[in-house]
């Protein structure tokens, strides 16, 4: 049986169960390892991190030094915000509607911040804007027990929320900079119009809302002998026996992403893409779902969106 097969069914069981989160994290923390902190993985947030504050700072109409920003999707570790304020964000809330903090994860992020900040390496990619940040952060980093993440992030600016956007956004106000990163592709289509209509209203018009969307079947990330195409060959009742609420992936295109911005009253700015080998795709039998898009649209396997209110 195929190793993707074998995970999918696993995680499924596991999605059943009482704790199936905590119990998730245990299986890839120490079975798989596949959530330890690597150096490329680190240095790709920072990238992207820095990626999202150019953006803030090109296609605000005003753009804030002192921004506040909303990042969708917190996950296990909180790169993202961490860099962004170290670029100078006043105020930072993320959200996620399943607490995935850990202290041994945050105690990770901290230490490769500290440890590239000694090597000089954190200014080469984020642009740091109050050195003072980065001797607050280094002094978190150097404590023994982390034992509260969401406290010990707002010693940061952070504010962590575990919650459905939807219900908790209306005691935000308005939000400069809306991000989230690797994080659409595991909602439904009509959850994450229903989270741009929350958005919409949150947003003046001088904010932006970027999204970095990872559009391959994720299973070929630990599955070589699938290629990132490899969820577009079955139909929608056939994939909801692979599909679970701890990997949950909702297959749409790029195409997909710009309709819903489109419709839910959000102007796109700014696209880039990264696509696929054309071979891959060649390979497989698409479904007859994904007959009618355009190949270089089923082609695109990450894409980047710059957007604001109409």
């Amino acid at each position: 049986m195929p190793t993707w097969i074998i995970k999918a069914f696993l995680q499924k069981v596991i999605s059943y169960l009482p704790y199936s989160e905590s119990i998730n994290y245990y299986c890839q923390r120490y079975v798989t390892k596949g959530l330890n902190l690597q150096e490329a993985y680190f240095a790709r947030k920072l990238t992207e991190c820095q990626h999202f504050y150019h953006d803030y700072g090109k296609y605000g109409k005003q753009p804030r030094k002192s921004f506040n920003v909303l990042e969708l999707g917190t996950g296990w570790h909180p790169i993202i915000p961490i860099g962004l304020y170290l670029c100078g964000a006043e105020e930072i809330f993320t959200i996620d509607i399943v607490n995935h903090l850990r202290p041994e994860s945050l105690k990770e992020v901290l230490v490769f911040f500290s440890d590239w900040a000694e090597r000089g390496q954190l200014s080469k990619l984020l642009p740091i804007k109050d050195e003072t940040r980065i001797a607050r952060l280094q002094s978190l980093a150097m404590q023994k027990n982390v034992t509260d993440p969401r406290q010990l992030l707002q010693r940061l600016n952070i504010k962590v929320v575990i919650a459905d956007v939807c219900r908790w956004a209306g005691s935000l106000g308005r939000v400069d900079l809306i991000v989230s990163n690797d994080v659409l592709q595991h909602i439904p289509l009509q959850v994450i119009s229903d989270i741009f209509n929350t958005l919409r209203n949150m947003a003046s018009d001088t904010s932006i809302m970027i999204h970095n969307i990872n559009m391959i079947d994720h299973y070929s990330l630990t599955d070589k002998n699938i290629a990132p195409f490899n969820f577009l060959q079955y139909s929608d009742n056939y994939w909801k026996i692979y599909n679970n609420s701890l990997h949950y992936q909702n297959r749409l295109r790029m195409s997909d992403y710009s309709n819903i911005h489109n419709k839910t009253g959000w102007n796109i700015l700014s696209t880039e893409i990264m696509k696929g080998n054309i071979a891959d795709i060649d390979k497989i039998k698409l479904n007859n779902k994904f007959t009618a898009y355009p190949k270089e649209d089923l082609l695109i396997i990450r894409g980047w969106i710059v957007s604001k209110i109409k």
